[in-house]
């Protein structure tokens, strides 16, 4: 696009920001469901890596990059509300300050 915004950017982001952060081990076990959503989204995961009690962030960011939330869990299973947002994909962060995984979720 002629802004320099897109899809490129946001992959550029989440590349940039991933360098010094290992991936969450096996990152197919952690769910981000349903998907498509009507905005309330489910996150767990099946290895029980958030059930050690330790604190993980939650940022969700819009296809143009901005950060529409943003929460903590400590729990192996959580839901988040993103009910409010428009209609469109949205890119799911989970860290834990030393792993991360990234989730694309479509908002219907």
């Amino acid at each position: 696009s002629k802004s320099g915004f897109g899809v490129g950017a946001i992959f550029k982001y989440f590349l940039y920001n991933t360098t010094a952060i290992a991936p969450i081990n096996n990152e197919a076990n952690f769910s981000v469901y349903p998907n498509p959503s009507n905005g309330i989204v489910h996150l767990q995961t099946s290895n029980g890596q958030l059930a050690t009690g330790k604190e993980c962030k939650i940022d969700v960011y819009n296809i143009v990059g901005e950060r529409v939330y943003q929460s903590a869990i400590s729990n192996y299973q959580s839901a988040i509300d993103i009910s409010n947002q428009p209609k469109g994909i949205y890119f799911i962060q989970i860290t834990d300050g030393n792993s991360l995984v990234n989730k694309k979720i479509v908002l219907q």
